[in-house]
């Protein structure tokens, strides 16, 4: 007669779904002491859902976000980490989790790609654990170089991921320059590193990097003061010799209309004055910007030595330097 097998060790088995949300794979099943014929009694009585294929629920019902995270990470096997949106997701700067579970992998493997699942391979790719309960995945500076290369329709997508990152502290601008540096291979990586200069003086989203690259620095408008704090909020550009503000208005990434409101109020109270210009002006109409504010900065006693039309036809041209003196 055959002995029977021995039980679970149920200490290390409850701690270990405990870690991991409930989720288990089959050989770490079978390390505790449960058969595969364990495990299809499970899943037959419906104790057990099965996840992806080796990977299983040890409850009924829906899977809450991070039981899905680890069902994931467990299908993908060694090596493999969260990575592009739902790194970002897991790291705190995308404000929605994405619609699959991004995973990258060792390009030495290969993985079958079940639904809900987007796996890619890499040669070289930076993860580590991480926190709170959450399995691996990229690092922040790696989340942002790999959503650059293969989720960006357009660099100021690029830029959002960056600003985000940056403006809730997840990383710094200082940390993702040094990473790009070492990297030979990151869409964009020359445009990114100035970007990540603009957001080290104080930008704070792909708005504001555009208002400082193609108006101020393309323009010679004088450098303007970045998020000035005022009691109702912050300021995104302020001129403080000559008591000017712009504000730019991003939508996505801005205060409610009414706070637009108060700190306009107050910066009439103060004798100060505000522009406002949103993404269509700044994007499509910069060298018109720049000459509107060029002419707010004379009026107030600026001498416009430094201007400069970016172009032909460019309106900054029609402040000759006599008029700036």
């Amino acid at each position: 007669m055959n002995p029977r097998p021995e039980p679970p060790e149920l200490p290390h088995f409850e701690l270990l779904l405990e870690s991991q949300a409930g989720v288990l794979s089959r050989p770490q099943a079978h390390r505790s002491g449960i058969t595969d014929a364990a495990i299809t009694a499970r899943l037959e009585a419906r104790r057990w859902q099965r996840v992806h294929p080796g990977v299983y629920a040890s409850f009924t019902g829906s899977l809450p976000r991070e039981a899905r995270l680890w069902a994931a990470i467990l299908y993908a096997g060694k090596g493999a980490a969260l990575s592009h949106e739902t790194a970002a997701e897991v790291h705190g700067f995308a404000d929605r989790p994405s619609g699959r579970i991004n995973l990258t992998i060792p390009s030495t493997r290969k993985v079958e790609q079940p639904p809900g699942l987007r796996i890619r391979r890499a040669n070289r790719f930076q993860a580590g654990a991480a926190y709170g309960g959450l399995p691996r995945l990229t690092t922040v500076e790696q989340t942002i170089a790999d959503l650059s290369r293969d989720c960006c329709a357009t660099l100021d997508d690029a830029y959002g991921w960056i600003t985000r990152a940056c403006a809730r502290g997840k990383t710094t601008p200082q940390a993702v320059t040094a990473f790009l540096g070492r990297q030979s291979r990151v869409r964009w990586r020359e445009d990114l590193l100035v970007g990540l200069g603009h957001v080290a003086e104080g930008a704070h989203s792909p708005l504001e990097i555009r208002f400082v690259r193609d108006v101020e620095r393309r323009h010679g408008l004088p450098a303007g003061r970045r998020q000035r704090a005022v009691r109702q909020g912050r300021q995104d550009v302020f001129y403080e010799e000559f008591g000017l503000t712009i504000e730019l208005d991003g939508r996505a990434y801005h205060a409610e209309w009414s706070d637009d409101i108060g700190r306009d109020n107050a910066s009439i109270s103060r004798g100060e004055a505000t522009m406002r210009y949103g993404w269509t002006a700044v994007r499509n109409r910069p060298c018109r910007v720049a000459a509107e504010i060029a002419d707010a900065l004379l009026c107030r006693g600026w001498d416009g030595l430094a201007l400069e039309a970016c172009a032909v036809g460019c309106p900054i041209g029609r402040f000759d330097r006599l008029s700036r003196r």
